[in-house]
């Protein structure tokens, strides 16, 4: 039985969300029942919430409020699915008392960008949800005190010329791909690139696209028996060193740690 479901109020309550929205369907206004934490795990999407207009992509975290309203849009493609973890007042309470912080019943952003440190705890919600959704918790809002994560809103043409790039890095995630080629199908200077993409995403394009990587290939590690070096040359990472480097300093083990002590884990809590 899971601490979720030992007390009088859930601490914390999974699901999926699948919406299948495209270009043509106008956006409804939603609300926030509970602080909500979701994670892209396909699709894009814009959200209209209390801190502007975002953008998400997959890999990406959205952060709602109790109570606050928002909308949520498809320019230019069509569906999302999200993994969503609703917390009571309580789970935050106790999370941001463990690290420290003055507690306040709000999130202070609407979106984190797929971010290599968050990377653990990520692969860990998608093997393991229930016993991964108090680190999820504690991990934003730890982040969420990165003064370089101020996460600011794009114009529309920005919007646009982020929206090609970032579907090209997922589309090509095994690839390398160099900054000018990001920078012409996104329509800008490699410097104006470089600085909207830091803006708005809150890390560099090379960054965000170690932290796609590492991502899957974590998730992969914990679900499948393939050999760590074939994972790794599947997920774009050229030699086995970079990636066991790379690894290590995301998840704080090796590869072969990770897949060991992920299902080591697992074999606890159900076997």
């Amino acid at each position: 039985m899971s601490l979720a479901s030992r007390t009088a109020e859930p601490l914390w309550r999974i699901g999926q969300h699948h919406c299948g929205a495209g270009p043509s369907d106008r956006p409804f206004a939603e609300q926030h029942e509970h602080q909500t934490i979701a994670i892209v795990r396909q699709g894009r999407f814009t959200y209209h919430g209390e801190h502007g207009r975002r953008l998400l992509e997959t890999g990406s975290l959205l952060l709602g409020n109790a109570g606050a309203g928002y909308q949520c849009s498809h320019e230019d493609s069509t569906g999302d699915c999200c993994q969503v973890v609703h917390f009571s007042p309580t789970a935050l309470d106790e999370a941001q008392s463990s690290l420290g912080r003055r507690r306040t019943p709000r999130f202070t952003g609407s979106v984190l960008p797929p971010l290599d440190r968050l990377a653990p705890v990520l692969a860990g919600m998608a093997h393991d949800p229930e016993g991964t959704a108090p680190e999820l918790l504690s991990a934003v809002l730890a982040v969420q005190d990165d003064a370089d994560l101020r996460i600011m809103e794009p114009t529309p043409r920005e919007q646009r010329g982020l929206r090609a790039a970032t579907a090209l890095i997922e589309a090509r995630l095994d690839e390398v791909m160099s900054l000018d080629e990001l920078a012409a199908i996104a329509g800008m200077s490699r410097f104006h690139f470089l600085r909207c993409f830091r803006r708005v995403h809150g890390t560099t394009p090379y960054r965000y696209l170690l932290a796609r990587r590492l991502a899957l290939a974590a998730q992969e590690l914990g679900g499948s028996h393939r050999p760590v070096a074939e994972i790794a040359f599947a997920n774009g990472f050229g030699d086995l060193s970079t990636f066991n480097a790379r690894f290590k300093a995301a998840f704080g083990v090796s590869p072969s740690a990770w897949r060991v002590k992920l299902r080591s884990h697992l074999s606890h809590r159900f076997g």
